[in-house]
């Protein structure tokens, strides 16, 4: 498992959208959660690109995430606090099963 692969990028997107969401909720209170939502989104395409391209191995749902992040901030809505720590708990299950994918290729 040398880490620069193509699963490492999905994980390491996947610890960015991760990061995201935690600063949006950590900064609920000072105004730069509407930021950190559009990065979670930006973040999201990304992954969504990286997944469409087929050469990285993907973790089971990811497609089913990226379309809940849709769903959640598509219009400039803004996730409740129910659902963004949902959303931070499923990125975090799906960057868990990306170190899992690469220790069985690796």
């Amino acid at each position: 498992m040398d880490g620069n692969g193509p699963s490492s990028h999905v994980q390491w997107l996947l610890s960015r959208m991760i990061g995201a969401y935690a600063c949006a909720d950590q900064s609920a209170e000072c105004g730069d959660f509407a930021h950190h939502i559009h990065m979670s989104r930006c973040i999201a395409e990304q992954l969504r690109q990286v997944a469409d391209t087929g050469r990285a191995p993907c973790p089971h749902g990811l497609y089913d995430f990226l379309d809940m992040v849709d769903r959640t901030t598509s219009g400039g809505q803004t996730p409740e606090d129910r659902e963004l720590l949902g959303l931070m708990n499923w990125a975090h299950r799906l960057y868990e099963e990306c170190g899992l994918q690469e220790q069985r290729v690796g």
